[in-house]
């Protein structure tokens, strides 16, 4: 034991804690936030979006800690980190996986919305203004959304399954061609164009043509889908610049799927999609396989952009370092 005037030496200066310094006003805004994020979420797992599911348990976590006072300006912004994280994710999914999903009204400024929490929740604000500042960009992230999940979709008869009943997941591996018609996920698709490239007459008949690239070459190649199933096809590759066509015989208004056929020996082929010089998106190839190098991808185009029955689309290369490669091209509208 220390004696007089002494310093026990024992003593070590760490201590837990527990509440917040919150005030009742920003604890009110996190709480109605997180419980939002939590219904919407759980509308998205009943549509089949399997990462909405692990969105909505990080939100529970969240909601919980915030129940229990243990939410502050001190740690809001970490608390935060893991959500948006998921909810980033989960958007990658959708543009993967449920194009229609992606293709609705408001997605695209609902991305923008939880880009801008995303960056708000990086910057740590550890003050009052600074979390309530979160917990707006948090509720504006949710307006956002909530159009795009709530939107109601025009009631239409029970159509007819046309064509092959097969799944988006079915699209990416499938090794034979794709038909006149498809029923994708219960809906139906008819094939309006198809481009065969390194074939004369099919890249005369779309003008195609690549333009400004570093580098370009034409091959013919023999691999395997995940099937299997062995496939030859010829295909062009190019480093930066972009590839141009035109897509024919389109009804107006429709939105546009399109599936390309593509070595995947590398991933992360990233393009800008335009139509008619007007962007659209970018389309993203994320899938990598050196074994069985074919894989499909798709494409949607709203309809909104479909504003004749020829319109001219056009991919270009994100990386100047990372080559883009395509055989074929298939174009699909709703019957």
């Amino acid at each position: 034991m220390p004696g007089p005037g002494e310093i026990d030496l024992r003593f070590v200066p760490v201590a837990g804690t527990a509440g917040s310094h919150a005030s009742p006003l920003l604890h009110v805004e996190v709480a109605n936030g997180l419980s939002e994020k939590a219904a919407l979420s759980q509308l998205l797992c009943k549509m089949g979006v399997s990462a909405a599911n692990q969105l909505r348990g990080a939100v529970l976590a969240a909601e919980m800690l915030n129940s229990a006072n243990a939410v502050g300006p001190f740690n809001l912004a970490d608390v935060l980190t893991g959500v948006v994280e998921l909810e980033r994710e989960m958007i990658d999914a959708i543009e993967k996986d449920f194009p229609q999903i992606a293709a609705r009204k408001g997605f695209a400024e609902y991305k923008k919305s939880l880009e801008a929490l995303a960056k708000v929740v990086r910057d740590r604000p550890r003050d009052a203004d600074g979390c309530m500042g979160i917990a707006r960009f948090l509720s504006a992230s949710n307006q956002a959304l909530t159009p795009v999940v709530k939107e109601k979709l025009t009631p239409s008869a029970k159509k007819e399954v046309k064509g092959e009943q097969i799944s988006w997941k079915d699209v990416v591996i499938r090794s034979k061609d794709f038909p006149e018609e498809l029923n994708i996920d219960g809906s139906n698709f008819v094939r309006v164009d198809h481009l065969q490239l390194v074939n004369d007459e099919s890249e005369k008949e779309h003008k195609f043509r690549i333009e400004g690239q570093k580098d370009m070459w034409k091959s013919r190649q023999t691999f395997t889908y995940p099937d299997k199933e062995p496939v030859s096809d010829s295909g062009v590759a190019y480093i930066g610049g972009e590839a141009k066509w035109q897509v024919q015989n389109l009804k107006p208004g429709k939105d546009l799927i399109i599936i390309k056929r593509f070595d995947a020996i590398l991933g992360e082929q990233i393009c800008d999609i335009s139509v008619d010089g007007k962007k659209v998106g970018q389309w993203k190839v994320t899938e990598a396989d050196r074994k069985h190098r074919w894989r499909n991808h798709y494409f949607l185009v709203p309809g909104t952009y479909v504003t004749n029955d020829t319109l001219e689309m056009s991919a270009k290369a994100v990386s100047a370092e990372r080559d883009i490669n395509m055989f074929q091209l298939w174009f699909y509208q709703p019957a």
